[in-house]
């Protein structure tokens, strides 16, 4: 979904001011605004301005919550400040989303690409401490958002969010020292057909490419194939706006 998607208050969320949605919806629950907040922030993340989406994703969390729009925003928060190594290395860095699990409400009052699921809960929560460089809880997240994406009918499943579980498996893998991990994790990224390689698969895959030229894989032959490899996929992508399933 791109950002003219947002519907009839897309250039309000893209100017980061909420006071004017409440006049064009007047009709809007304290909830709506949770997730106005939840969908700047995510805008914020993937243009790479890591401290507005943190500071949106904050300031989401102070209106009262009436379904799981707070966990949404606290692992947006989180994921941010991680990105820019805001963390308080002695508190739990997931703390605020357990808690936010903890007094869910009610369900989702915005469904759909919009909403959040439980695995993408896991693939935010992976996302996170890849950030943080804990590859094990990073691949414990992720692999079990894998599977929750898969047990999903396919025609409920959120694609976006599923591609990029499975690249920061990857990235996990190699973290971790596992190349042969990473390897065997690769396949179901490249196989995606070129006209929905979204650009944010593009920019997951740079930062594996980055991680395959760690001095402990130069010269390697699988890490040569997977360069080979990611380097096709990108090179015939066709270019696709940003996905809010995230």
């Amino acid at each position: 979904m791109c950002e003219a998607e947002l519907g009839g208050i897309g250039q309000v969320v893209r100017q980061g001011d909420v006071e004017p949605v409440q006049d064009l919806k007047r009709g809007l629950e304290f909830g709506a605004r949770t997730w106005v907040r939840a969908t700047q922030s995510k805008l914020a993340y993937w243009s790479g301005d890591y401290i507005e989406s943190g500071r949106l994703a904050e300031d989401g969390l102070t209106y009262p919550a009436t379904d799981s729009a707070g966990v949404l925003l606290a692992l947006l928060q989180v994921r941010a400040n991680a990105r820019i190594g805001r963390i308080n290395d002695e508190q739990d860095p997931l703390r605020r989303w357990k808690q936010e699990c903890e007094r869910i409400p009610g369900p989702d009052e915005v469904g759909g690409v919009l909403g959040v699921s439980d695995a993408q809960q896991h693939y935010l929560a992976g996302s996170t401490y890849l950030e943080l460089r804990q590859p094990a809880d990073a691949l414990d997240h992720t692999s079990t958002a894998i599977a929750l994406f898969e047990a999903t009918p396919i025609e409920q499943r959120f694609y976006g969010a599923e591609i990029l579980a499975r690249i920061d498996g990857v990235r996990a893998h190699l973290q971790g020292g596992e190349l042969d991990g990473a390897a065997e994790a690769v396949p179901p990224i490249l196989a995606v057909d070129p006209d929905q390689r979204l650009d944010t698969f593009v920019q997951g895959l740079d930062q594996v490419r980055r991680c395959l030229a760690h001095p402990q894989y130069r010269g390697s032959p699988t890490a040569q194939r997977l360069q080979e490899g990611i380097e096709d996929y990108t090179s015939t992508a066709i270019g696709r706006s940003l996905d809010l399933r995230r």
